[in-house]
């Protein structure tokens, strides 16, 4: 993965191209691109390596130098990925910095008159606070936050393949991921038979260590992790959610010191509840029942997040009918976590700003100039076109 977004970006180099016209005969305008400057990259804890070439490789491509901040919590990732840049060839020293550890990076990045942008992956209250420190210097900012992914189940839907999927949204990286689908929307008439699957499913899970090959889930990234999400769960069901599956952490066994949550399942029909509003970050799925399709697309989009959705049906029409209601940057048809180098990724409201991948993500590393040029075939009156 890490490699192919190199390339991809190496490739867009050698065949983009820029732009050159006569908007009149005898005036000649050329579009000219160059580096925007100092980028600095912020990457969470999650995923801190694929997070961080997916903004590095742009960077690079636009031909802008780089500090990185990587986080504490993932100190040893951070050191290996470090050497192997160090020991890159061909890499100037000083086109890529890192900065490792919990401490003020992100302030020095954010606040710092020498750089120009930083891209941002993490959550939303990290883009809030970023956005702020940067505005008394201008600070361009290109970021990927929180999400609370839909995944719409229409009673045309083929069940079967949609419950693994489901399953699989809500336990990869144990649900610490910006694109977990954490909120299940069925359709009534499918709703008893999908409940009793997804059900099912999340009991049968096993959650273990990495280093054992018959987990399906690992852990949360630390303990307070754990007690945060369980005093989500709490909170939801002291308000009235019902209880499908209850998970929790694993206090018992070999398991007990580790930060192991099992997966969680609730039914609720307040969609204001907090575990339906906010991000959780863990592996705890809430599940809503609703009658037509504009009351699916009115669900979905009763969120402050866009960043992504999951539309299940087998319907010709339905699809692109509905995913051009949603507000959501990525729209999977019958998938989920389908992801390419070549295609941009990014949310609507709070899910953050600009876009990564794809060919729009470089614009955010480079300053755009139009030069014009009077050729001397007609006189330069001064007067543009749209004066």
């Amino acid at each position: 993965m890490i490699p192919s977004k190199f390339r991809y970006w190496a490739s867009v180099v050698l065949t983009d191209y820029g732009r050159a016209m006569e908007v009149v005969p005898g005036h000649l305008s050329v579009v000219t691109r160059s580096a925007i400057g100092v980028a600095g990259i912020i990457a969470p804890f999650n995923s801190p390596l694929v997070l961080t070439v997916r903004s590095l490789a742009p960077a690079l491509a636009a031909g802008v130098t780089t500090v990185i901040k990587l986080p504490g919590n993932t100190a040893q990732t951070n050191f290996l990925f470090s050497k192997v840049l160090a020991e890159a060839a061909d890499l100037p020293k000083g086109v890529i910095n890192v900065l490792s550890g919990s401490g003020g990076g992100a302030e020095f990045l954010v606040e710092s008159k020498d750089v120009r942008i930083v891209s941002c992956t993490g959550s939303t209250k990290t883009g809030k606070t970023i956005s702020a420190a940067g505005a008394p210097t201008l600070k361009l900012f290109q970021t990927e936050l929180g999400g609370k992914t839909p995944m719409i189940i229409f009673e045309d839907a083929d069940l079967t393949a949609a419950a693994p999927k489901v399953e699989k949204a809500l336990t990869t990286f144990a649900g610490q991921f910006c694109m977990t689908g954490s909120r299940l929307l069925v359709q009534r008439a499918v709703a008893d038979q999908f409940r009793e699957l997804m059900t099912k499913r999340l009991q049968d899970v096993k959650t273990g260590p990495a280093s054992d090959p018959s987990s399906d889930m690992g852990p949360l990234i630390d303990k307070a992790n754990v007690s945060r999400v369980d005093k989500m769960v709490e909170v939801a069901i002291a308000a009235g959610a019902k209880v499908l599956v209850r998970g929790g952490p694993i206090n018992e066994g070999p398991l007990a010191p580790g930060a192991f949550y099992r997966p969680t399942l609730l039914e609720v029909t307040d969609p204001k509840m907090t575990i339906v509003q906010e991000e959780i970050f863990g592996p705890v799925l809430t599940m809503q029942i609703f009658d037509t399709e504009a009351e699916a697309v009115a669900l979905a989009n009763d969120s402050e997040y866009g960043l992504a959705a999951s539309i299940w049906t087998r319907d010709v029409d339905r699809p692109l009918r509905v995913a051009r209601e949603l507000d959501a940057g990525t729209i999977w048809i019958n998938d989920w976590a389908v992801v390419w180098d070549e295609f941009e990724e990014g949310g609507f409201k709070r899910s953050g700003n600009g876009r990564l991948n794809g060919l729009t993500a470089i614009d955010e590393f480079l300053e755009y100039k139009h030069v014009a040029f009077n050729s001397g075939t007609i006189p330069h009156t001064g007067a543009s076109r749209t004066a």
